[in-house]
């Protein structure tokens, strides 16, 4: 503050509250202004990715710090996107690294970054080695670098010069700060001697050398190049501010009379009518689904088709999955690839799915005839923390109903008891990483109640319906893959993941609090009590009286389900449509694999002391929420009905979805 900063400070933050300071950093920033961060802690590499380590992080594998800890480079694209003209990094975060000592690719530490233009990187000490934590108050290296900011006139590069100086004079040479820099000028944090008080001067001016003087209109050049085509006031005011006799300061006041007289206008062609790829056959609606009158999933709906309706199709949209259909003789609307199949292959599909569910139903009655009945008491229900499920009047078990157009699909499934966690022996034979074992005993019975399921998890068309009654949009992105790893995309979201979407694709991109304010407008919607599923509730409704491994029996099989291994077209790709692999004994599809499903409980480590009535645990680490089922990019191992993982509560992701439940 004392430099003229306006500061932002988190002291001692859990990652949610990082997250939210690094927004408010990043709409702090202006077009040609200075952004600074700073940050003291405990800092660590992974495949030369670096990340620094809130709090209330949880890490106990490699792959949690994707979700646990937030990547530097996030504070990086922050800035950059910004338009800042100097951004300064300061990472006091070479700690020794207390955690994932194990783990073969985190090393000591953190990376070098390669500076990005205009960019001042210093660490507390070189690349790849620890820092020390010092005496007082501040770790050595902030200490000094607070002594080198309380001399005055000092511009930014001698300021960690010195800073470095008295870190290897006070470490005896054990420990060496670095600094990467990409910035051309000068930067004083205060008036630097016979100059105005200014954070950044002007290069030097054209008489140290020629080379100075052509730094200092590229510079100029390349700020003008950055706002050129900007709509807004305030940056070509910033302009002229910096370069009052700039050589596009005449354009620059002219931009800004227009703009303030409201005169500048965006000329956006029409938008041509999309190509099409003639096709001229029958097809048949998979599901519900909407003719809308553009192919996107935001375009008006003109018109909708029900399960099992046969349609003609005209063509295939150019280049994307949508098809434009005819009813009444002419062009009616497009709907969706994925809720379209053709004629014979539904039929086809439909008579194998119908032949299975036969042949299930058989053997379950066989189990059900050779099993003899309980003649023992039950014991005493123990006490327990949650919340039970209310009774209420639901259809009879087998009944699928909507209560509204824009809900999802329920199916009533019947009371019962199963016996919850793995077998024994089964993490083991499923080849179930060391550090993830455990977390599915002891295994208990538990007594579950009549309720209504989502036939399907919530589809991206579902949740749209409640984004246009909410009218908010949802900030902070989403954890996308790479192909190498998952990074978090600010830019992506619920309604951009970053791969083509089908009104029957399932929801990702949402967090537990997302799912939490989805059910509690479905059930102002339609008066009716929805919620997510118990975890109990859950792995019941994904055993559907099985006892095997997976629903479908003990291997994963191929074809059973979309993961990281299950023999699908979108194995390790995306989720699918839902509904494309066939359903379970209580005709539920998708319990296993395409996304990992939020579900009400907190976490807790074990089953030791759980509810046994089929209600949600609300003790414990309630952070952390828990997500089941597995997802498109899970391996083979976490796709069981037992499998369960903590999820942070704010956490959005590609892999995370949900399913909703009703029992009144």
């Amino acid at each position: 503050r004392g430099f003229g900063f306006e500061v932002i400070l988190k002291e001692n933050a859990g990652r949610r509250a990082f997250i939210e300071g690094l927004r408010e950093f990043a709409a702090k920033l202006t077009p040609g202004g200075v952004g600074l961060f700073f940050y003291a802690g405990h800092g660590l590499q992974a495949k030369s990715i670096n990340y620094l380590v809130p709090v209330d992080a949880v890490l106990s594998a490699e792959d949690d710090l994707k979700y646990e800890a937030v990547d530097v480079n996030d504070v990086l694209v922050r800035m950059e996107d910004a338009r800042v003209r100097l951004s300064v990094v300061i990472l006091d975060a070479c700690r020794d690294n207390p955690f994932l000592r194990g783990a073969r690719s985190v090393a000591r530490g953190l990376a070098q970054i390669d500076a990005g233009r205009g960019t001042f990187i210093a660490y507390a000490t070189a690349p790849g080695k620890t820092a020390a934590d010092g005496d007082g108050e501040n770790g050595l290296y902030t200490a000094e670098l607070l002594r080198s900011l309380k001399v005055p006139g000092l511009p930014l590069e001698e300021v960690f010069k010195r800073t470095m100086d008295g870190v290897e004079r006070q470490s005896a040479g054990q420990q060496a700060p670095w600094s990467s820099s990409s910035f051309h000028g000068e930067f004083f944090f205060g008036p630097p001697p016979g100059k105005t008080p200014a954070q950044i001067a002007a290069p030097p001016p054209a008489a140290k050398s020629a080379a100075s003087a052509a730094g200092s209109e590229a510079i100029e050049v390349a700020f003008w190049n950055s706002i050129a085509s900007s709509g807004r006031v305030a940056e070509f005011e910033e302009y002229l501010r910096q370069y009052p006799g700039g050589r596009f300061a005449g354009l620059a006041r002219l931009r800004v009379d227009e703009l303030k007289r409201g005169q500048a206008a965006v000329v956006v062609p029409p938008k041509p009518e999309p190509g099409l790829e003639p096709i001229e056959r029958a097809y048949v609606a998979t599901g519900a689904a909407r003719l809308r009158e553009a192919p996107n999933v935001q375009a008006k709906q003109v018109g909708a088709l029900r399960e099992g309706q046969s349609v003609q199709v005209l063509g295939k949209v150019k280049g994307e999955n949508w098809y434009l259909v005819e009813q009444d003789g002419k062009p009616a609307g497009y709907v969706a690839a994925g809720l379209l199949e053709e004629a014979q292959a539904y039929r086809k599909r439909r008579d194998e799915e119908a032949r299975q569910a036969a042949e299930a139903e058989r053997q379950r009655q066989q189990q059900q005839a050779a099993t003899p009945p309980r003649t023992t008491t039950p014991s005493p229900a123990q006490p327990v923390v949650g919340v039970f499920p209310q009774t209420g009047a639901l259809p009879k078990p087998g009944t699928t109903f909507r209560d509204c157009a824009e809900c999802p699909e329920m199916m009533v499934i019947p009371a019962g008891s199963f016996m919850m966690g793995s077998i024994p022996g089964e993490e083991e034979r499923e080849g179930l990483l060391q550090q993830y074992r455990g977390y599915t005993e002891p295994r208990h019975q538990v007594r579950v109640g009549s309720l209504a399921v989502g036939r399907y998890e919530v589809t991206v068309s579902e949740f749209a319906a409640f984004m246009r009654v909410v009218g908010r949009p949802m900030s902070g992105g989403c954890y996308v893959w790479t192909g190498s790893g998952w990074d978090l995309n600010v830019a992506k979201g619920w309604s951009d993941p970053g791969f083509g979407l089908t009104e029957r694709d399932p929801l990702v991109c949402v967090s537990w609090e997302d799912a939490k304010s989805y059910v509690a407008w479905l059930s102002y919607r339609t008066g009716k009590g929805y919620r997510l599923l118990t975890e109990a509730e859950w792995e019941y409704a994904a055993r559907a009286g099985t006892t095997t491994t997976r629903h479908w029996g003990e291997a994963v099989g191929s074809g059973y389900a979309n993961c990281d291994g299950c023999g699908s077209r979108w194995d390790k790709q995306r989720p699918s449509p839902v509904g494309n692999f066939r359903p379970n004994s209580f005709g539920l599809y998708d319990m296993l694999g395409n996304v990992w499903e939020w579900v009400e409980d907190c976490w807790n480590e074990t089953y030791a002391g759980a509810p046994s009535d089929g209600s949600a645990w609300l003790a414990g680490n309630c952070g952390y929420r828990i997500g089941r089922g597995g997802s498109w990019d899970s391996n083979p191992a976490n796709l069981r009905a037992a499998q369960r993982y903590a999820f942070f509560t704010g956490t959005r992701g590609t892999y995370l979805g949900f399913r909703v439940a009703r029992s009144d």
